[in-house]
């Protein structure tokens, strides 16, 4: 498979599929609740994606947590039993296998639930020998996390015990068969063991897929402590004057992985043709060229328009179906790799945006529709991408 040409396909494994016959019900899930969705469905629904041209999936985590999403991780050795077994996850890579497209996992080992076992111990007791495991401040239980999200505490990977327990565990699901790992929020770890890890994975498992995601909406200084990206104290600065620091962090990381996925695709076409009453489509396709030009030609930057964290791009658009498709032409017709977030070829839209009450984010991650699918959607997308695979207009 050659990965500039490879369409991936993001599921959010509890919203995608509960299988063929209980996707025949409706969905009954609110907010931020399980909703059923698991691994067994999905491979279920392996022909649907094969029709519609997807090359690699990419998984929302599995691991046993305790959130719908998956980023809340309690252990990474298992899965969560929420979302099947192990013997479901082989199951689902050997029949995405026969239909020649690969598997992602989506990584997340900058930090763990606050429910996991071993920070439990580490704030319960000063002499665990976890204590060292996490960034906890001198003489109190204050903590560096992801962000600000204190249920996130941050995993200290310099202290050789965490970095080997990341191996190992990174050692378990590649020997499962997983084709590759999307990195979730690498601006939060060094350099250093980001060179480290990636040699790892490249010496043990040559050929595994090592996608980067390196973005941030707004710089906040009470953040900054809990990043390891370069010159994060200029980017803040810069970001107070609306400067736009995707470029920047993207660019940093591209020594490290096969792959990045490429937000600042995204925040082009939204800024200048989604929220523009008169899309500035001559300024967009200039913007797009000069982002190109920042990255080897031959580098994988997987546009990204649709996503877990951001609005759905039939919302940034206004329900503007026409501007939807205008803008996901011109993603295909690019000479890099695509990303399409679950539903979005479905129809699936939104009603409120982000951040504007409690738990929005669920809204832009709702249930498939199975039984009640835009067939007008759906049939663009197939036309689109079989145009993409056969006629090459990027070539």
């Amino acid at each position: 498979m050659n990965l500039k040409n490879a369409v991936f396909y993001n599921i959010l494994i509890d919203r995608f599929s509960r299988g063929k016959e209980l996707d025949k019900e409706p969905w009954i899930c609110d907010g931020p609740n399980f909703c059923g969705g698991n691994l067994k469905g999905i491979t279920e629904r392996l022909d649907y994606l094969k029709d519609l041209g997807v090359d690699i999936l990419l998984l929302t985590p599995f691991n046993k947590g305790i959130e719908y999403h998956g980023y809340h991780i309690t252990d990474f050795f298992a899965v969560d039993s929420r979302f099947g077994t192990l013997d479901d996850l082989k199951n689902l890579i050997s029949e995405a296998h026969k239909k020649e497209m690969k598997v992602i996992m989506d990584w997340t080992i900058n930090h763990v639930s606050w429910k996991h076992p071993y920070f439990v111990d580490a704030l319960q007791n000063e002499d665990s020998e976890y204590r060292k495991w996490f960034y906890f401040y001198k003489s109190s239980d204050s903590y560096k996390s992801f962000l600000e999200i204190t249920t996130l505490p941050k995993l200290n990977l310099e202290y050789p015990p965490v970095s080997e327990y990341i191996f190992e565990a990174t050692r378990f699901w590649l020997k499962q068969g997983i084709d590759g790992m999307r990195l979730d929020h690498v601006l939060g770890i060094s350099h250093n063991f980001w060179k480290e890890f990636t040699d790892f994975v490249r010496r043990e498992f040559p050929g595994v897929i090592l996608v980067g995601e390196a973005v941030k909406q707004g710089l906040k200084r009470t953040e900054l402590p809990t990043l390891k990206i370069k010159f994060k104290y200029f980017l803040y600065l810069s970001s107070l004057l609306k400067f736009n620091p995707s470029e920047m962090l993207i660019h940093h990381y591209i020594k490290h992985f096969d792959a990045m996925l490429d937000f600042r695709f995204r925040d082009i076409v939204v800024s200048q043709i989604a929220k523009k009453k008169k899309p500035n489509w001559g300024f967009a396709k200039f913007l797009t060229k000069l982002h190109y030009k920042f990255y080897p030609k031959d580098y994988p930057l997987i546009s990204v328009v649709d996503n877990p964290d951001f609005n759905r791009l039939i919302f940034e658009c206004g329900h503007d179906w026409d501007k939807v498709k205008q803008i996901v032409r011109f993603q295909l017709e690019q000479n890099n790799p695509v990303n399409i977030f679950y539903g979005s070829e479905a129809g699936i839209s939104q009603d409120m945006a982000r951040g504007q009450a409690e738990y929005s984010d669920a809204d832009i991650r709702r249930p498939m529709p199975w039984n009640n699918i835009n067939e007008d959607a759906l049939n663009f997308y197939k036309q689109l991408i079989f145009e993409r695979k056969n006629k090459r207009w990027y070539n």
